[in-house]
C-alpha cells in the first residue's frame, strides 16, 4: 500500500473502524481472536522517496485507529530489501532502496515494540526479509529445490518477471517469485501468507513453552512445599508423619494408581525420607490425601528425598529435594520438562513462641521441539530453563486464655523469578523464535489471629479445633503472594499457582480463612483435617487436606 495515495492507509484504517455493515448485510462485530493484517510502505520508498520517519509513524496510527474497533491482534509485514525486485535491481537506486527496506524494518520493531507496551496489544512482525532471503538463498544455492522458485531476479534470457518475460495471467509458473517489475507472484504470495500463519504458530509456541516450563517448576515447587509444611507441622505438634498420599479428583482406579509416599525411617538421629511419585500402581502407604486435583498424568514421575531432626528441644532443622520429569506434547510441540526444587528449613520453638525459616530454590530445564506451520522446513528446536529462588519468615505466639488458645500469626517472603532467554534453531531465521531473558522480583506479607479449643475425649483420645483468619499483600503482579500459602491451597487455583504465564498478573491482596480439627490417641495416633478459603481479586480458592501422623 501507498501511503502517499489520496485513500491513505489512515483514511482505509478509519473506514475499516467504521464501518456498520459488511458483505450479506452482517452487522459487523470484532471477536477476541481476530487478527488485522498490515502491509503498507514499500510504495512510497520505490515511487514517493518517503523515509521511514513518516512512513512508520503512519503504519502505527493506523494500528491505533483499528484497536478503537476492538482488536488488539496485529500482524505487521515488513520490508523485503526493495533495491532486490526486478524493477530496481542493477539500477541506480539498488543501494539506496535497500538501505531504506533494512532502515524502514529497523524503526517498525522499534515501533511495534513501543505501542505495544503502551496499549497491550499483540502485535507480530512478518520478517518478508527473511522470507525473500531464504527464497534468493535457495534459487542462488539448491536452484529451488525448497520452494519450487526458479526466476527472481533480471538474467539470462529472463527480466525477472513474468509480464516482462511475455507470461501473463495463467501463463505465469510458480517458478516465477514476482509477476511484475515489483509484485510477487501468486505462488510467492502463498508463501508469505503461510510464513505469516508460522509467524503466529511461532508466537504461540514462546508462550506455551514458558507456561510449560512454570507448570513444571509448580509441580516439583508444591510437591516440596506440601511436604516441608507436613513436616513442620508434625514438628510443631510433637510427632512425625509416617506417610503420604495423594488422590486427586480423577480417581486412584482410573489413573492406575495415582499416589505419593513419604516414608520416614531414623537413622542416627535423623527422620529420613524418601519419595516417589507417578501414574504407576503399587504405590502405598496411604496416610494423608490432599481434596484437590492432582496435576500428575500418565508417565510423569516426581522423586526426592529429604531429612530433618529435633535438633535441641526447642530446634529442629531439615533439608529437603524434589525432581521431577514431565513430558507435556501438544498438536504443534512436543516439549520434555526436568525440574526440581529444594529446600532448607528450621522451626524454633519455645514458651508459646514459635519461629520458622525456609530457603527454597528450585529449576526447570526443556528441551523441546515444536511444528513451525511450513511444510518447507518443519521443525524447529530450543532448550530453556526458568528458575527461582524464594526466602520466608514466619513467627507466631499462642497465648492461654480461659479455656482457649488466642494466638498472632506473621509471615513475610521474597522470591525472585528468572525466565532464561529463549532461542529456536530452524533451518531458516524467520521461523526461528526468540524472546528476551526477564526477571521479577517481588516481597509478600500474611498476619492473621487464631482461636483454638483443646477438649478430651473419654480416657484415650483428645480433640482440638482451630479457626484462623488473616490477610494477605503482595508487591508485585508477576510473583504475587503464594510463597505463603501452603500447597494444596496454591493447587487450588490457577491464579494462585506459584508462577503462571508470561503475560499474567498475580492476585496481590487477599485474605485467608482457615479451619483445622484434630484427633489425637494417647497410642500416638494423630489425625488432623484441614480447610483453607482464599479471598483475593482472582477469584479465591478452596482446598481440604486430610493428614495423618504417629509419634516416634
Amino acid at each position: 500500500m501507498r501511503l502517499a495515495d489520496p485513500f491513505v492507509l489512515i483514511g482505509q484504517a478509519k473506514h475499516f473502524r467504521d464501518q456498520k455493515v459488511v458483505f450479506g448485510g452482517r452487522v459487523f462485530q470484532a471477536g477476541p481472536d481476530d487478527v488485522a493484517t498490515i502491509s503498507a510502505g514499500g510504495n512510497d520508498y520505490i515511487n514517493a522517496k518517503a523515509s521511514p520517519t513518516t512512513t512508520v509513524p503512519s503504519i502505527i496510527e493506523a494500528m491505533r485507529i483499528i484497536q478503537q474497533r476492538n482488536i488488539t491482534k496485529f500482524l505487521v509485514l515488513d520490508l523485503p530489501p526493495l533495491g532486490e525486485i526486478p524493477a530496481k535491481f542493477g539500477g541506480a537506486e539498488q543501494t539506496i532502496l535497500n538501505t531504506k527496506s533494512a532502515q524502514h524494518n529497523r524503526a517498525l520493531t522499534a515501533a511495534v515494540r513501543t505501542f505495544s507496551a503502551q496499549t497491550g496489544a499483540r502485535v507480530e512482525i512478518v520478517p518478508l526479509s527473511g522470507v525473500f532471503a531464504a527464497v534468493k538463498n535457495d534459487i542462488d544455492t539448491n536452484g529451488g529445490a525448497r520452494f519450487g522458485f526458479k526466476i527472481g531476479r533480471p538474467g539470462p534470457g529472463t527480466k525477472g518477471n513474468c509480464l516482462e518475460d511475455g507470461l501473463r495471467g495463467a501463463a505465469c509458473p510458480r517458478t516465477y517469485v514476482f509477476y511484475d517489475g515489483e509484485h510477487p507472484t501468486t505462488a510467492m504470495h502463498n508463501l508469505i501468507g503461510r510464513a505469516a500463519v508460522a509467524r503466529l504458530i511461532g508466537s504461540a509456541a514462546i508462550a506455551g513453552a514458558t507456561v510449560s516450563r512454570v507448570v513444571a517448576l509448580n509441580q516439583s515447587s508444591l510437591q516440596l512445599n506440601r511436604l516441608v509444611a507436613a513436616r513442620i507441622t508434625a514438628a510443631s505438634d510433637g510427632g512425625a508423619m509416617s506417610g503420604l498420599y495423594v488422590n486427586g479428583a480423577r480417581g486412584f482406579a482410573a489413573e492406575g494408581g495415582l499416589g505419593f509416599v513419604a516414608t520416614p525411617q531414623r537413622t542416627a538421629g535423623l527422620n529420613v525420607f524418601r519419595y516417589v511419585a507417578g501414574a504407576a500402581p503399587g504405590l502405598e502407604g496411604i496416610d494423608e490425601t490432599f481434596l484437590t486435583q492432582s496435576d500428575l498424568g500418565r508417565g510423569e514421575y516426581v522423586s526426592g528425598f529429604g531429612a530433618d531432626t529435633q535438633l535441641t528441644d526447642h530446634l529442629f532443622l531439615g533439608a529437603m529435594t524434589i525432581t521431577a520429569l514431565r513430558d507435556d506434547p501438544s498438536p504443534w510441540a512436543q516439549r520434555t520438562n526436568k525440574s526440581h526444587a529444594s529446600a532448607v528449613y528450621g522451626l524454633w520453638s519455645e514458651a508459646g513462641n514459635r519461629f520458622g525459616l525456609k530457603l527454597e530454590q528450585g529449576r526447570a530445564n526443556q528441551d523441546l521441539a515444536r511444528y513451525t506451520g511450513l511444510e518447507e522446513a518443519p521443525t524447529a528446536f530450543a532448550d530453556a530453563h526458568t528458575d527461582y529462588v524464594t526466602l520466608r519468615f514466619d513467627a507466631a505466639r499462642d497465648a492461654q486464655m480461659g479455656n482457649f488458645t488466642l494466638g498472632g500469626r506473621g509471615a513475610i517472603s521474597a522470591t525472585r523469578l528468572n525466565q532464561a532467554a529463549y532461542q529456536e534453531t530452524a533451518d531458516y531465521d524467520f521461523l526461528a523464535r526468540a524472546a528476551p531473558a526477564r526477571s521479577d522480583s517481588g516481597a509478600a506479607m500474611y498476619f492473621g489471629v487464631s482461636a483454638s479449643r483443646d477438649a478430651a475425649l473419654g480416657q484415650f483420645w483428645r480433640a482440638s479445633f482451630n479457626l484462623e483468619g488473616g490477610v494477605l499483600a503482595a508487591s508485585s503482579d508477576r510473583v504475587g503472594f503464594s510463597a505463603l500459602l501452603d500447597a494444596p491451597l496454591m493447587r487450588g487455583s490457577d491464579q494462585n499457582l506459584r508462577f503462571f504465564a508470561p503475560d499474567e498478573k498475580l492476585a496481590t491482596e487477599g485474605a485467608l480463612m482457615r479451619a483445622r480439627f484434630g484427633l489425637a490417641g494417647r497410642s500416638g495416633f494423630a489425625l488432623d483435617a484441614q480447610v483453607d478459603r482464599l479471598f483475593d481479586n482472582r477469584g479465591g480458592a478452596t482446598a481440604g487436606t486430610l493428614r495423618a501422623m504417629h509419634r516416634f
